[in-house]
């Protein structure tokens, strides 16, 4: 059929008229009757294991085709952000390699300051609280809240060891005010505790500034 018999077969149609009965009277239409290549013809054939398992293999074969095309494309890039930050050995373009340095170096030099400023904080609240500032770098933790339980917790524990210690001293000591004393009672008893502390207070654990 050429295109101009093919038009002419609507000519005299409405806009808004069906065409099935007048596409149905073509000889091309006609002709797929007669072969069988319906609509309904074609739902009947799905039905057939055999036309089905075709249909499936087809379009598997299409799926392999266009997953290798999507791989080829768009994999290396997908893929490009983990290989960053899990490989970074295996980035070979200069300049992600120089880009993925300086970013190692900033959030290096972050945490750096964010551990300066955790120490000034923390030596301002164990000052407030009477603790040794020398022990304070011994109990940082991950923010301040927690390096603050760090140094409640450890004043806690060491809060019966003290009071052992003031007791023995009051009791074995021989000094007494206004005396002569000996070589010893120079040092007065709260330097000797803090001394004590400061060489005790070793934190235990890992360093989540290290």
């Amino acid at each position: 059929m050429k295109k101009s018999e093919f038009i002419n077969l609507f000519a005299d149609l409405a806009d808004d008229a069906e065409i099935d009965e007048t596409l149905a009277s073509t000889e091309l239409v006609k002709g797929f009757i007669n072969k069988g290549l319906t609509l309904e013809a074609f739902k009947g054939k799905l039905k057939e294991k055999e036309f089905k398992d075709f249909i499936n293999g087809e379009g598997g074969k299409d799926f392999e085709k266009r997953l290798k095309e999507w791989k080829k494309a768009n994999l290396e890039k997908e893929l490009e952000p983990f290989i960053q930050e899990k490989y970074p050995d295996l980035v070979t373009d200069p300049t992600q390699k120089k880009l993925l340095e300086l970013e190692k170096e900033l959030e290096k030099e972050r945490k750096a300051n964010a551990r300066k400023d955790l120490i000034t904080e923390a030596i301002k609240y164990a000052t407030e609280k009477k603790i040794p500032t020398s022990l304070v770098e011994n109990f940082l933790g991950e923010d301040l809240e927690k390096t603050k339980v760090n140094l409640d917790s450890f004043v806690e524990s060491i809060n019966p060891w003290v009071q052992e210690q003031v007791d023995e001293r009051l009791g074995a000591s021989s000094w007494v005010p206004g005396g002569n004393g000996n070589s010893g009672a120079a040092k007065s008893l709260g330097a000797q505790l803090a001394e004590e502390l400061n060489n005790s207070g070793k934190a235990e654990g890992p360093n989540p500034w290290a």
